[in-house]
């Protein structure tokens, strides 16, 4: 939504303020993503959201199983899950038809691939990397067995049907605190990553949460940048997530977009260790006009691969088409090309990698 404002001149460049820079220093990086516009920022990130392995421990003691930090390892311990009945679960599987960013693109993403080209005219799900990222997530399901629809995964993992999947900010609570009889029995772990080539295991995953905006045209722009930075500090946010659970009770947990706040937060040790070491892994995906064509994209190619049988390169190379068109059409509209194709003006892509630059840059430059 915040792009949605941007890209119609709605809303307030942010990077327009001198200190912006220097105070996004005290957010995740990857959560700035879906709201910038080439190189302006539309949006501060008020919350955040975290991707983790949450597991029951009496399940894999009683089992003789280690906790998988990669999903090669994943693979190594279904066959012992699958004989008992149980199984893995993966957040595709808790969505209805349509399937969102979150969970189509993090193996795009962890196997190194993008989902645009740079001027973003184009996507490159069909690049070698994207495609790897997409086969093997289709693999899951088609041919390790993977559960394609969950109903809850809560009530899979009270019932141990599900003794380990990922979970979100929102499946974390539910289980902490509407499953009193796995008190002690189930803990969280990092989010599982693929081994890149050079050792190195890559946890990307895609999340997000609310954001405040400037909207443009008002009298008081300064002030409320000074409101948004007031509200966004250290001090206020851990003020406001204490006072929250004091007020309505242990299950109201404020996870705010300022990692200082988020470690004074009244989480529990363990955990609120794993859900830091897992917001560095946060990308989030870049919107362009017709991004919404791609997230549709991704999800037929994942419908037509799992539930249809498709190939998924063929699956991928006819989306390509459909995308593209659509991608074509908006940026057309938008005045970024003109009606036979050619640039007017130009659009930058801009991932993860430029934010922590700007951010890098304004801790050298000290401003």
């Amino acid at each position: 939504m915040p792009f949605d404002f941007a890209i119609r001149n709605a809303s307030y460049n942010l990077t327009q303020f001198d200190d912006f820079w220097e105070f996004a220093g005290n957010f995740a990086p990857g959560a700035f993503v879906p709201y910038v516009l080439n190189d302006g920022v539309y949006a501060l990130p008020e919350t955040l959201d975290f991707n983790a392995i949450i597991y029951r421990k009496d399940t894999f003691e009683a089992l003789g199983l280690e906790v998988p930090d990669t999903w090669d390892e994943i693979l190594g311990i279904l066959p012992v899950l699958q004989r008992y009945g149980m199984n893995f679960y993966h957040p595709i599987a808790g969505g209805a038809s349509t399937k969102w960013f979150y969970q189509t693109t993090p193996f795009i993403y962890q196997y190194g691939g993008d989902i645009y080209s740079e001027d973003g005219l184009s996507t490159t799900i069909d690049s070698p990397e994207a495609s790897r990222g997409l086969q093997f997530l289709t693999s899951l399901f088609r041919s390790y067995s993977l559960p394609e629809q969950v109903g809850s995964f809560y009530n899979s993992f009270r019932y141990n049907e599900l003794p380990i999947g990922i979970v979100d900010f929102t499946n974390y609570l539910q289980i902490k605190n509407a499953a009193p009889e796995l008190i002690g029995q189930w803990a969280l772990s990092d989010n599982p990553g693929t081994v890149r080539p050079n050792g190195t295991i890559d946890r990307s995953y895609i999340a997000n949460g609310t954001a405040g905006i400037i909207l443009k045209g008002g009298k008081k722009v300064e002030e409320s940048w000074e409101f948004l930075k007031w509200w966004m500090s250290e001090e206020v946010q851990t003020t406001f997530a204490f006072t929250l659970q004091s007020t309505y009770g242990p299950e109201y947990v404020w996870l705010s977009g300022n990692i200082e706040a988020v470690k004074n937060s009244p989480i529990e040790a363990h955990d609120k260790e794993i859900i830091l070491r897992q917001i560095e892994w946060l990308v989030d995906v870049p919107r362009t006009p017709g991004q919404y064509m791609l997230e549709r994209g991704l999800s037929d190619i994942w419908n037509k691969a799992v539930y249809d049988g498709v190939a998924t390169g063929v699956a991928i190379d006819n989306q390509v088409v459909v995308i593209n068109r659509e991608i074509k059409r908006k940026m057309i509209e938008f005045g970024f090309l003109d009606p036979q194709g050619n640039v007017i003006k130009e659009y930058r892509i801009r991932d993860v990698h430029w934010v922590r630059e700007q951010i890098e840059k304004a801790r050298r430059e000290g401003k």
